[in-house]
C-alpha cells in the first residue's frame, strides 16, 4: 500500500527513541509485536564446536546459506528490528512481561545471534544480489541482529541469579556472543559502519554479562577472550596510525575486564596479561604449526604491541606495566627487535608511551633505552656506507625517537621526573654533539636537530633565573654551542648587509653555512628553529658571575678552537665559525682578532 514507506518511518522513529508505555499498554503492544516472532518457541543450538563450520562448508553450506539468507524478505528483518527494540522496555519493571514471553523473545534474538557466524562468512561474489540490493540486505539483517544483541543482555539481566538453569543461560549467550564478534573479525564486512557498530554492541553486552555476576563468569570469559584479541590483531587493516573500531573496542573490553577482575581473580588476570604478552615474543606455537599462518605473524605481533601499549595507558596500574615493559625492553634488547625493524619502531613508541605515565622505575628504564638508542643510530651513521642503512633505522632516528622523546616531555606530569628528563636530554644532546663533529663532511644539523622540539617542551617549564646547578649550566652552554655550530638557531640578520666588509680568507663549505646560518635563510626544519626559540627563553644565563669568569673564558675557548682538544680538531671549520661570528657581529671585529672569546 501507499502508506507502507510511512509506516515504516514512523515505526523506525519510534524504535530510535522508544515511548515511554503506561503498564496497562504493554500487553496489548506486546502481542502485536509478538507476531513478528513466530516459531521462536524453541531456543537455538549452543555454540558450534571446532570443526563444525569447516564441514558446513564442505557439503555445500555456502550455497545454502545464501538461499536461505535471501529468502529473507527485507521487510520482515526491518520489522523484527522495530520490534526487538521496543520489547527491550517491556523487560523487567513494573508491567514487565511474562516469564514464558520473556522467554520467546530471547528465542527469537538468540536465532538472529546464531545466524551471524553463517551470515558473516558468505563473501560479496557468493551473493546473487549485489549493488545497492546487497548493501541494504547487508545493513537491515545487521541492524536487525544489534538489536537482537541489546534484547538478550537485558532478558538474562532479569533472570533469576541463583538458578542453574539462569547460570547456564549466560554461559551460553556469551559464547554466542562471543562466536558473533568472532565471525565479525574475520568478515570481509568488518569495515562497514554497521558491522562495526554489531561489534561494538556485541563487546558491551559481554562485558556487561560479565560484570553483572560479580566475578562468576570471569573464568568463563577470559578463556576464550585470548584467542578473540589475538583474532583482531591478526587482522591486517589494522596495523595504521588508526587501528579501527573494533580494534579499539577490543582494547576497551580488556581493560574493562582487567579492571574488573584486578580485585575478583587477580591470579586469573595476570595470567590472561601474561598470555598476551607472550605474542611478542620471537617465536609462538602457532609459528611452528607446519609455517601456517606466517604471513600473518609480523601483523599479529605489530598489533599485540599496540594492543598492551594501550592497556598500560588506560589502566595506569604499575603493576601492569610492570608485567608488560620488561618483555619490550628485552626483547629490544636480545630478541629480534634488536635490529632495525617495523616490530622494533612499534616497541619504541610502546615504551616511549609507558614512560609518559610517570612510574619512576618504568620511565627510567624507558628513557634510558631511547637514549641510548639515539646515541647509537648517531654513531652508526658515520659508520655505515652510504646507503647501506636500513630504512627503519632511518625511521627510528629522524621519527620514531624524536616523537617519543616529545611524547614524555609534553606527558610527564611529577617535577621530580621533569628535572631528571630535562638533565637527561641535554646530556644526550651534548654526546650527539660531540659525535656529530667527529663525522667528517657532514653537518651535524640533522643528528641534533630532531631533538631540539622535546627539549624546548620540557624546558618550558623551568625557570632560568632560578638557581642552576653547575652540571646544567655547562650542559645549556654545550647545547648552545652545537646550536650555534650547527647552524640550527634562526638567521640572526634579515638579509641585509653589514655595516661593515667582512674578512673571508677562507673560501670553504664551512665557512659558507656558518654564514648562511648567520644571514639566512635558514636551511633546517622549521619547528627546530621555532623549538630554539623556545629553548631560549627557558635557557639561564650561560656565564652567571665574573668569579667563574676565567673558567667559562677556557672552557669555551676550548670549545671554539677545535685544536685545543681531542688533538683532531678541524682549523678550516674554527675559521668559519669566527667568520660567522663577525659576520653577526656587523663586523665590528675582525676575524683574524678572535683567538680569544673575549678577544
Amino acid at each position: 500500500p501507499a502508506s507502507a514507506p510511512l509506516a515504516r518511518a514512523f515505526l523506525s522513529a519510534a524504535a530510535a527513541k522508544p515511548p515511554q508505555l503506561l503498564p496497562a499498554d504493554t500487553a496489548p503492544v506486546a502481542q502485536r509485536l509478538f507476531l513478528e516472532f513466530p516459531g521462536s518457541d524453541e531456543a537455538p543450538p549452543r555454540a558450534k564446536g571446532k570443526g563444525e563450520d569447516a564441514a558446513g562448508q564442505e557439503n555445500g553450506g555456502i550455497k545454502e546459506a545464501v538461499q536461505k539468507f535471501e529468502g529473507e524478505a527485507i521487510e520482515a528483518l526491518e520489522r523484527k528490528e522495530v520490534a526487538f527494540r521496543l520489547i527491550v522496555q517491556m523487560l523487567g519493571g513494573e508491567g514487565g512481561l511474562e516469564a514464558d514471553k520473556v522467554a520467546k523473545v530471547r528465542n527469537a534474538a538468540a536465532w538472529q545471534v546464531r545466524s551471524l557466524t553463517d551470515f558473516l562468512k558468505i563473501r560479496k561474489r557468493d551473493w546473487k544480489e549485489q549493488g545497492a540490493q546487497l548493501r541494504v540486505r547487508i545493513n537491515t539483517k545487521l541492524s536487525c541482529c544489534q538489536a537482537a544483541v541489546v534484547v538478550l543482555v537485558r532478558s538474562v539481566s532479569v533472570l533469576d541469579a541463583d538458578s542453574k538453569a539462569s547460570k547456564d543461560m549466560l554461559q551460553q549467550t556469551l559464547a554466542w556472543f562471543i562466536e558473533a564478534t568472532k565471525s565479525c573479525i574475520l568478515s570481509s564486512w568488518r569495515k562497514l559502519k554497521i558491522c562495526e557498530e554489531l561489534f561494538c554492541t556485541l563487546l558491551n553486552g559481554i562485558s556487561q554479562i560479565t560484570v553483572s555476576r560479580g566475578g562468576q563468569l570471569l573464568p568463563v570469559l577470559l578463556i576464550p577472550l585470548k584467542p578473540l584479541v589475538v583474532s583482531t590483531c591478526s587482522q591486517a587493516d589494522m596495523t595504521g596510525c588508526s587501528p579501527g573500531a573494533l580494534f579499539e573496542a577490543v582494547v576497551k573490553l580488556s581493560c574493562e575486564i582487567i579492571e574488573f577482575g584486578w580485585t575478583k581473580d587477580r591470579a586469573l588476570v595476570d595470567t590472561f596479561i601474561m598470555r598476551l604478552a607472550a605474542y611478542v615474543r620471537e617465536r609462538n606455537d602457532y609459528e611452528e604449526e607446519d609455517g601456517k599462518g606466517k604471513d600473518t605473524v609480523p601483523v599479529m605481533r605489530l598489533n599485540v604491541v599496540r594492543l598492551l601499549a594501550e592497556l598500560c595507558v588506560c589502566l595506569k596500574r604499575w603493576e601492569v606495566v610492570d608485567m608488560i615493559l620488561p618483555l619490550f625492553i628485552e626483547h629490544l634488547e636480545e630478541g629480534d627487535a634488536s635490529s632495525p625493524s617495523l616490530l622494533r619502531l612499534k616497541l619504541l613508541d610502546a615504551i616511549s608511551r609507558v614512560a609518559c605515565l610517570g612510574f619512576e622505575k618504568s620511565y627510567r628504564e624507558s628513557v634510558v633505552l631511547m637514549t641510548r638508542s639515539y646515541l647509537d643510530k648517531v654513531k652508526a651513521v658515520g659508520a655505515a656506507e652510504n646507503n647501506t642503512l636500513p630504512s627503519e633505522a632511518t625511521a627510528e632516528r629522524t621519527e620514531t625517537l624524536p616523537a617519543g622523546f616529545l611524547l614524555v616531555a609534553s606527558n610527564l606530569t611529577s617535577t621530580k621526573l621533569r628535572s631528571d628528563y630535562r638533565h637527561r636530554l641535554l646530556s644526550l644532546c651534548s654526546d650527539v654533539g660531540l659525535a656529530a663533529e667527529s663525522k667528517s663532511g657532514r653537518s651535524g644539523a640533522d643528528l641534533m636537530g630532531p631533538l631540539l622540539p622535546a627539549v624546548a617542551e620540557i624546558c618550558s617549564d623551568f625557570d632560568p633565573v632560578s638557581s642552576v646547578e653547575p652540571s646544567l649550566l655547562k650542559l645549556f652552554r654545550n647545547l648552545w654551542f652545537y646550536i650555534v655550530l650547527f647552524g640550527l638557531a634562526p638567521p640572526i640578520q634579515n638579509n641585509q648587509a653589514s655595516t661593515k666588509p667582512v674578512s673571508t680568507p677562507l673560501n670553504t663549505g664551512e665557512s659558507c653555512v656558518a654564514l648562511q646560518a648567520v644571514a639566512g635563510p635558514y636551511m633546517w626544519n622549521s619547528q627546530w628553529s621555532v623549538a630554539v626559540q623556545r629553548i631560549a627563553q627557558g635557557s639561564p644565563p650561560l656565564v652567571v658571575s665574573s668569579v667563574k669568569w676565567l673558567e667559562d673564558e677556557l672552557e669555551l675557548n676550548a670549545l671554539h678552537n677545535p685544536g685545543s682538544r681531542r688533538g683532531n680538531g678541524d682549523e678550516k671549520a674554527a675559521v668559519g665559525q669566527r667568520t660567522a661570528l663577525s659576520a653577526a657581529l656587523g663586523g665590528r671585529v675582525e676575524v683574524a682578532a678572535m683567538s680569544t672569546i673575549s678577544g
